[in-house]
């Protein structure tokens, strides 16, 4: 895609939609809708933004991604990941603008031995894995360009994440002078995924006008108890980790127990510049010090 070219990022208010914003602004023209300004659930409100706009692209970073939540209410889960994809795919068939969907190491069941690769078939455990699922499927069936990317565990500003979410429970047991250990489930593995880096991949992939699936995460894989404690020694914060099992962990949904992704798409085609996870966590904590 040509510099200059228009491009409407969905969910621009997010952490990957504000992380897309800030790498791309500086070369493409954007336009940056938040849920006030463009609710993709609206089929008519997405019909006029995006015909009068009639962007080269629209990058859709709008989803609902709160896991448990989605168990508890698969409706709007389907309603926001599922049906709002589709507003906006058929309306960028009408304007032949290329649709690039944003997807989840969720959508794979976690039983495999090795990191999925795109080819992979794609069995859900959760009610959020699905609705993002067959989100991949109604981009790919509404007959606009389309890419879907597939990304886990994404950490950055701003917004609530795993990595975040550590830091605040450590430091809350600093402040309250307590020796309670933190207790992180060590049966999740994934690639913990910064999103300034998956918008430099966006980056990437918008240039060399990549279509089709691929997966965009970090390189290598780690249990969530692992990354824990890598943030907490980061930190220097003087509180212990301790491992327990998913079950212990009283959440609502059950979750992948291995969904690392394999980038195979991305560097087959010679095009993945995704970092390993332990060099671009440290790069993050380094950045985002005095903020967390």
């Amino acid at each position: 895609m040509k510099a200059g070219a228009k491009i409407l990022i969905t969910g621009a208010g997010g952490q990957l939609g504000s992380a897309l914003v800030r790498e791309l602004q500086a070369t493409y023209a954007i336009t940056a809708a938040n849920h006030a300004s463009l609710d993709i659930c609206d089929r008519h409100s997405v019909e006029r933004k995006i015909e009068a706009l009639r962007p080269a692209a629209v990058l859709h970073c709008a989803a609902w991604t709160d896991v448990d939540a989605c168990e508890k209410d698969p409706e709007r889960a389907v309603a926001v990941n599922t049906n709002g994809a589709r507003n906006v795919a058929t309306v960028c068939a009408r304007t032949e603008s290329w649709m690039v969907y944003f997807s989840t190491d969720y959508v794979f069941d976690g039983l495999g031995a090795r990191p999925y690769r795109e080819d992979d078939v794609a069995t859900p455990v959760n009610v959020y894995g699905r609705s993002e699922l067959t989100g991949e499927e109604a981009v790919a069936a509404a007959g606009c360009p389309w890419t879907v990317i597939r990304t886990a565990w994404l950490y950055g500003r701003p917004g609530r994440n795993f990595v975040r979410s550590i830091v605040e429970a450590a430091r809350s047991r600093i402040n309250k002078r307590t020796s309670e250990p933190l207790r992180v489930v060590s049966d999740q593995i994934g690639n913990p995924t910064w999103v300034d880096d998956l918008a430099h991949q966006v980056r990437v992939i918008l240039a060399h006008d990549l279509l089709g699936r691929y997966h965009a995460a970090a390189h290598d894989h780690c249990s969530r108890y692992d990354l824990a404690r890598a943030v907490i020694q980061e930190l220097a914060l003087p509180v212990a980790v301790e491992p327990c099992r998913s079950a212990e962990s009283g959440r609502r949904a059950p979750r992948p127990a291995f969904s690392a992704l394999d980038n195979a798409a991305l560097r087959e085609a010679g095009h993945d510049v995704m970092r390993p996870y332990a060099e671009s966590i440290n790069s993050f904590l380094k950045q985002e010090r005095d903020t967390l």
